[in-house]
């Protein structure tokens, strides 16, 4: 792996032979096997650049993104320039890319604005600017928000090795496909805002708007929705601007860099165990235990979960910990504006070839479960109705994406100023099957109980 600060011996192959000296600054994003994407400077001049290391293909991958560059270029469209490619020291192909300076990547623009016509205003920027390529015969096949730079009013497109390119203009309706799978990551989003998009795209083309494409649009987004959402959570497993992958002969696991920082991790990963035990108790059971405990000033929820036997801890190993299942479940609850603590971190402790101790690690909500809460004599019928209104709100948007809890209960409902958050998600399953769903999904409702005291027995 290439380290930033480190000097990078290139060896130019094109467009002409020359020895250059590249010193990288920032890691962008890591692809693990694949490549590397780093800020760097050559000759004091701000430049990107990506290193291709897989043992196969990797000339092959450089060469694609090169004439994918080169094709954006001669059609007149937004890109980054590309300046040259070559071998590094190590032997590894790297391409050097101009800098498109005081840039920002769309997915942080987007994240910074509220929920609402804001965001949907940003979309219809970048909506207008995919009509343009689209206008050219550019087809980018790994369209997500992800793949756009912000520069003031200007909008760059990036990754031009998966885009293809034809003699004449995308049809129609490939063109609303791909806008559709822009508008995935609105979560929440009614009819009007899609049929803005719609219309935003198809007037930078020059075409009158359909109820047809409207309704099209609309099917397609759906479709794609749960497609994205899993696209995104392979990308919280490897190492990027977001997230760090930890990987030891005994410990791995992924943090989150906002959150912790540049706090090493190494001390906590060594005495999470001893930590665990000496935190404040927030639950316990026979396989898991909780605590709250505070690291760096920040308060903590560290949820431990221990193997029992040999069998599970070889199902656990070839499948997921539950701590990953936990890490993977957050994240696809906040992907589809779910409410739930944000994970910051998780970790699997292995023994030879087995999982045998995982910990999730969360942020910690002030706040009380929805058993105590409704066991508060001081709570009014006005404030519980509309409590329980804002609960079934959040237990019906789980069952829309056919989700089920897997240990729905009283307890297991977080009551905080942000609104009812799920928690304990290590048994939370995406259904495939109907049957399965609605058995599921009754179980789920069933052993909720809104109607009763809130007192459930734990789940063995």
């Amino acid at each position: 792996m290439t380290t930033p600060s480190t000097p990078l011996l290139l060896r130019r192959v094109f467009p002409h032979r020359a020895d250059e000296t590249i010193r990288c600054t920032r890691l962008l994003r890591s692809v693990p096997g694949k490549r590397e994407v780093f800020d760097a400077r050559w000759n004091d001049r701000p430049v990107v650049v990506k290193i291709f290391f897989h043992p196969c293909q990797a000339r092959r991958h450089l060469r694609r993104e090169w004439r994918g560059l080169n094709a954006v270029m001669a059609r007149e469209l937004t890109s980054q320039k590309p300046l040259f490619y070559g071998r590094t020291d190590a032997g590894r192909w790297a391409l050097v890319v101009d800098k498109i300076v005081d840039s920002q990547p769309a997915t942080d623009v987007f994240a910074s604005l509220p929920e609402g016509p804001e965001r949907v205003e940003l979309l219809k920027k970048v909506c207008r600017e995919l009509a343009a390529y689209h206008d050219r015969g550019v087809l980018q096949q790994d369209m997500h928000l992800g793949n756009f730079l912000l520069k003031g009013e200007r909008v760059f497109l990036l990754d031009a090795a998966r885009m293809k390119f034809r003699s004449r203009p995308i049809s129609r309706a490939e063109g609303i496909a791909q806008a559709a799978l822009l508008s995935v990551i609105l979560t929440d989003v009614d009819a009007g805002d899609i049929r803005e998009l719609c219309r935003s795209y198809l007037d930078a083309r020059g075409c009158a708007p359909s109820p047809v494409d409207e309704a099209r649009m609309a099917s397609l987004r759906n479709r794609y929705r749960s497609v994205a959402v899993e696209r995104g959570l392979k990308k919280t497993l490897r190492t990027s601007k977001r997230y760090q992958r930890v990987a030891g002969k005994t410990v791995r696991g992924v943090y989150e860099k906002a959150f912790f920082g540049n706090a090493d991790l190494r001390p906590l990963f060594d005495r999470l165990e001893t930590l665990t035990g000496a935190g404040e108790d927030a639950g316990s059971g026979k396989a898991r235990a909780a605590s709250i405990l505070t690291w760096h000033g920040k308060k903590l929820v560290v949820q431990r979960y221990r193997e029992r036997g040999l069998i599970p801890a070889i199902r656990r190993t070839l499948t997921a910990s539950h701590a990953k299942r936990g890490w993977l479940n957050g994240y696809r609850l906040i992907m589809l504006g779910i409410g739930t603590p944000r994970p910051v971190c998780y970790v699997e402790f292995h023994r030879g070839c087995f999982v045998r101790e995982s910990f999730l690690i969360t942020e910690c909500i002030e706040g009380k479960t929805l058993a105590e809460t409704l066991q508060d004599r001081g709570l009014t019928a006005g404030r519980r109705e509309t409590l329980l209104q804002h609960v079934w709100r959040q237990v019906h948007r789980l069952h829309e994406h056919r989700i089920v809890h897997g240990d729905l209960k009283q307890g297991h409902i977080l009551i905080s100023a942000q609104g009812p958050l799920l928690t304990d998600l290590d048994r939370m399953t995406v259904c495939a099957w109907d049957c399965l769903f609605k058995a599921w999904r009754d179980r789920d409702l069933q052993r909720l109980n809104l109607d009763g005291p809130g007192e459930e027995t734990d789940r063995v």
